[in-house]
């Protein structure tokens, strides 16, 4: 799975002008790094709540900028939490995370 599908981006590009994508991807890279802050700083408690929250906001924005790998993790995590699936949250979050490094990673040197 990508984690920048170039085609998406492109197409992108050529809806809304190549200047605003630029300034997209700022605000896509800012979303990443709260929802990161977020993980580092919640409680063990409130992991789940998160996991749910971040997830279910992540299946769209991902999905139009090009994340591929990010929008199919959260797609699928939001779809087992719709679907009531008692999940590890713990580690649904490390997994999650560690994507999101990544993608932030990957649209940060865009900038």
């Amino acid at each position: 799975m990508l984690l920048k599908n170039q085609s998406t981006i492109e197409q992108l590009s050529q809806e809304i002008g190549p200047d605003n994508v630029s300034m997209l991807f700022g605000i896509f890279v800012n979303e990443l790094r709260g929802y990161l802050a977020l993980f580092e700083e919640a409680d063990e408690s409130h992991l789940c709540q998160h996991l749910k929250e971040v997830s279910h906001a992540l299946k769209s924005s991902a999905a139009s900028f090009g994340a591929d790998a990010l929008c199919s993790l959260a797609v699928d995590i939001d779809a087992r939490v719709k679907a009531g699936e008692i999940l590890d949250c713990d580690k649904e979050v490390h997994d999650l995370v560690a994507v999101m490094k990544e993608t932030y990673g990957a649209y940060e040197a865009c900038l």
